[in-house]
């Protein structure tokens, strides 16, 4: 039975027909008895008076949440300050109708709104919750914003984490999170699904970035486009975000990002630098710019350091005298071990790899008097500012020494990995030294980049092979027109 506007009267000591009559008659025996009733409800003094007042002037209240099916609401939905559901009634094994109950946490109780009038199916009780959602939504209800963290809100404490796990890249990622920001807002991280995803990356690839590119005295914003393995790296970084988010219990599951990464898409660069060229790098730390003062001499132990020991530009700036674990004076090597903080798999490793430092490094070393430096002293890098002297400027040394323009200092790197490839390393040690993973198939696909020289040296031995063959042909040639 349902009174007017679709509320449950309450029935404790009442039959069903002795509710209905007292609800659709007015005479004042009846509402004496609905005061009384309302009062035997239970609930504060107000609010039994407030229900007195409301059948008193012989209408009743639109919402009496004494009046409906008590509703346990677990603890855990208190964080998110919001309850629904829906509830189908029935009646002798028989479906009656449905119950909505939308709740919203003042931090004390639960305000706890119910309705059965009109929900036939579970589709109308579901509208019903929708309009209440919407309701405060559009009303700003703090609460409703509860369980639903905004993306730029939680990045300061994803920042946090990240510093306090040491990230050696910290700043750079700080800048791929604020790039993420740009893009998201503060847009709550349960809305992030896969479709933003694929957005985020679309938005990546054709949004240009600057930089400050500083030619003389004089310093200029020039525009570039991402390319797919710097859009990865990002993506990467959204990736593990959201997995720390998961964990926090901020959002119930992280979306896939499988078409949205492909290793595959990424183009392969072939820049390479011989050591030809890199001899000529070395030369033009020699030369004094037009309108310097001075020379740039210092920039050489940095190279060599760079295209000796293969490290990323951020491990090279911040490797340390402390660093140096081994030295052999005799045979004037060494031994250098970085450590870092490394993201696998959504954990936060410390990774260990030691590089060896080489006869013609442990030479440039000592003249620049490396080895009498303080524990906490910088080996090589003074300065993060190296893209405008070494690759950028108009005068550059990359630049007057002819390097390809489309060379970077991470084509060092790529360098190093292809001498040490060449040179017939081992292949495990090679990539341990160059941080990458056992069997990682990017060492080859993106660092290995042999030169004419290299490709010569490499088929040495299959030419030698084919030496022996053709002699032995043409010798049993011989014998048989002898």
């Amino acid at each position: 039975m349902v009174a007017r506007d679709g509320v449950e009267p309450p029935t404790r000591g009442f039959s069903a027909s002795a509710v209905r009559f007292l609800f659709t008659t007015t005479y004042p025996c009846n509402i004496l008895i609905l005061k009384q009733l309302a009062r035997t409800q239970g609930g504060t003094e107000g609010q039994k008076k407030t229900r007195e007042d409301a059948f008193g002037n012989g209408f009743v209240p639109e919402i009496v949440p004494e009046t409906m099916a008590k509703i346990n609401i677990g603890k855990k939905y208190r964080k998110e300050g919001i309850y629904h559901n829906v509830f189908m009634e029935s009646r002798n094994g028989r479906k009656k109708n449905y119950r909505a109950v939308f709740a919203l946490w003042d931090g004390k109780r639960w305000q706890i709104t119910q309705r059965t009038a009109g929900l036939v199916t579970q589709k109308d009780a579901k509208d019903w919750i929708e309009e209440r959602i919407r309701e405060h939504e559009q009303k700003g209800t703090k609460v409703m914003l509860a369980g639903k963290t905004g993306f730029a809100s939680f990045v300061d404490s994803y920042k946090a984490y990240l510093k306090m796990k040491g990230l050696q890249t910290f700043e750079q990622e700080c800048k791929k999170l604020e790039a993420m920001i740009e893009f998201f807002g503060d847009e709550p991280l349960e809305d992030i699904d896969y479709l933003r995803v694929m957005e985020l990356r679309s938005w990546l690839l054709t949004r240009p970035y600057t930089r400050r590119r500083r030619t003389g005295k004089t310093v200029e914003t020039v525009e570039h486009l991402r390319k797919d393995a710097s859009a990865h790296r990002y993506l990467s970084r959204l990736r593990h975000l959201l997995k720390f988010a998961a964990k926090a219990g901020k959002i119930r599951a992280v979306p896939a990002f499988d078409d949205a990464i492909v290793v595959g898409n990424e183009n392969v660069k072939e820049v390479n630098m011989s050591h030809r060229d890199f001899i000529r790098l070395l030369d033009m730390c020699e030369i004094v710019p037009k309108g310097a003062t001075q020379n740039r001499r210092r920039w050489r132990l940095v190279l060599i350091a760079a295209y000796t020991l293969g490290c990323r530009v951020g491990e090279l700036w911040d490797i340390r005298r402390g660093d140096i674990t081994s030295l052999d004076a005799k045979n004037r090597v060494g031994v250098i071990t970085i450590r870092k903080n490394k993201m696998t798999r959504g954990k936060t490793k410390t990774a260990t790899k030691k590089v060896a430092i080489t006869r013609w490094l442990y030479d440039e070393m000592e003249a620049a008097g490396a080895f009498e430096k303080g524990d906490d002293e910088r080996l090589f890098m003074w300065t993060k500012e190296y893209r405008g002297p070494v690759v950028n400027d108009k005068q550059s040394l990359y630049k007057l020494a002819g390097i390809d323009p489309e060379a970077t200092f991470h084509t060092l790197r790529a360098a190093s990995a292809t001498n040490r490839d060449a040179a017939g390393q081992d292949f495990d040690a090679l990539q341990d030294e160059l941080g990458h993973a056992k069997g990682s198939a990017i060492t080859r696909k993106h660092y290995i980049r042999p030169g004419d020289r290299q490709v010569m040296d490499a088929a040495a031995v299959y030419n030698e092979y084919l030496e022996r063959l053709r002699s032995e042909s043409i010798l049993d040639a011989e014998v048989v027109n002898g």
